[in-house]
């Protein structure tokens, strides 16, 4: 497959270059997501997430700028014009006025909710009435979640982290009953922490699509763009699934 995404690529660079010389780029946001979207040792990025969207935006018949970013400079980009693009789950933030998002979808975001080994395995919502749950700071939780968790008969006791890390070593050190975060995210972070990842189960799965900045004069031009790519793409047989669970 990674041959004939490299023929794919070859092809996009090729076709639209018309087009592309004349598009303005395309500035690319990512977050730090291991495996997905990350730096290489020269502060390159890297990563399925990368090059899958590069290829999309290419396809399109844009030139592209990429990035990886904290989440909070990523939120102020898209809301001040610095990023056009960001892969992501749009749902349960704030950013709603500032972006559009794309029809098309490149696979399914999972949460999960992490617990300590040894304790019974929770069933959502019930297991976490009266209890401590760990939060990502401004990492997007969907709104079905958002109001569970705010569900004031449940009485759940809210903390963030403002890293994967920290919240892990929260869990583990007892200063929280439950962890709700990507497993894309805690598998990497218990490896840094020298720790098995811990028990979990899947609350809820959503649709990972590509968020635009409506500051970008063209973002209806540009989400119809890279909407017919992804159609594209697929059906001269790639694969663009980069479903995190």
């Amino acid at each position: 497959m990674q041959g004939f995404r490299s023929v794919l690529l070859v092809l996009a660079v090729c076709l639209p270059a018309s087009l592309a010389g004349a598009a303005e780029p395309v500035r690319l946001g990512f977050l730090q997501f291991p495996g997905f979207s990350e730096l290489d040792s020269e502060h390159r990025p890297v990563g399925g997430m990368v090059t899958t969207l590069e290829l999309i935006v290419t396809t399109a018949g844009y030139p592209f700028e990429s990035q990886v970013m904290p989440v909070a400079r990523l939120r102020r980009g898209l809301q001040d014009g610095q990023v056009d693009v960001w892969p992501g789950l749009l749902e349960g933030s704030d950013l709603g006025r500032y972006v559009v998002e794309s029809e098309q979808h490149l696979g399914l975001v999972g949460i999960n909710l992490y617990y300590r080994p040894g304790q019974p395995t929770p069933v959502w919502p019930d297991s976490l009435r009266g209890r401590q749950v760990i939060l990502i700071t401004n990492f997007a939780y969907t709104d079905a979640l958002l109001r569970t968790l705010r569900n004031p008969e449940l009485d759940i006791h809210l903390h963030r982290s403002s890293s994967h890390t920290g919240a892990l070593q929260m869990l583990m050190l007892g200063r929280g009953d439950y962890l709700l975060n990507y497993r894309s995210q805690v598998v990497p972070a218990s490896k840094r922490l020298g720790l098995e990842p811990p028990p979990n189960v899947l609350v809820t799965e959503r649709p990972l699509r590509l968020v635009i900045s409506r500051q970008r004069e063209d973002h209806e031009e540009l989400r119809a763009r890279l909407d017919a790519a992804i159609v594209e793409l697929r059906a001269a047989g790639a694969d663009l699934d980069q479903t995190m669970r």
